[in-house]
């Protein structure tokens, strides 16, 4: 979503696709976006503060009015469906089927629907999940992805993933982020979020 060209290529592919986007509070997007890379990757910065200067990304990501006005320039409003975050907390069932319903589709709930996914946590050794980083590396540097069905159709992308998400994975403690530095976030992100609420028509303070 956060690439200029990529509305343009989309536009360009089909001009009557449907788009939806699942819009999280910014400022707990970054930090959810750094904690994730913290349990995933090795060379992030341990301290929250010290990754959003290092690494512009994190805040970046969460200019959701930048990201999306493209879209809104180029396909029709009603093909456009924006969701938040919150609402998926509240009621997975109620989005799922609202999604739906905008696709054209029948409601459907997969069994799995309520089954948590991407929770972050801890790696209980991190050598294991630095292993299985550097095979997932070197299928995608050696264009081997076709493999990859045939990985997961004989259990070992399952697994993989079973032993790093779950054998591997401790509760991670969540780093408290002082009060002004969350104050200077929400500042980093006002006008972008006053803006978001024009494009939408929603009140986005909650």
């Amino acid at each position: 979503m956060s690439s200029q060209n990529t509305a343009k290529a989309i536009f360009e592919y089909n001009p009557n696709v449907k788009i939806f986007a699942i819009l999280r509070q910014p400022v707990e997007r970054a930090i959810s976006h750094y904690l994730y890379d913290k349990y995933r990757h090795f060379s992030v910065p341990q301290n929250f503060e010290e990754a959003i200067e290092k690494r512009p990304f994190y805040m970046e990501q969460g200019l959701y009015y930048q990201h999306l006005k493209p879209y809104f320039e180029l396909f029709p409003k009603e093909n456009i469906k924006i969701f938040l975050f919150e609402d998926l907390k509240k009621d997975n069932k109620a989005l799922l089927a609202d999604v739906e319903h905008f696709l054209g589709l029948k409601t459907f709930y997969p069994e799995s629907i309520e089954k948590r996914s991407n929770a972050t946590g801890e790696p209980r050794l991190r050598f294991v999940n630095k292993i299985l980083m550097h095979i997932r590396a070197f299928i995608h540097r050696n264009n081997l992805q076709a493999v990859l069905p045939i990985l997961r159709k004989t259990g070992i992308v399952p697994l993989a993933e079973y032993i790093r998400d779950s054998l591997n994975a401790k509760k991670m403690d969540k780093q408290a982020i002082e009060a002004d530095l969350r104050e200077e976030l929400k500042t980093y992100f006002r006008e972008d979020v006053s803006n978001l609420e024009k494009l939408l028509e929603k009140d986005l303070s909650h």
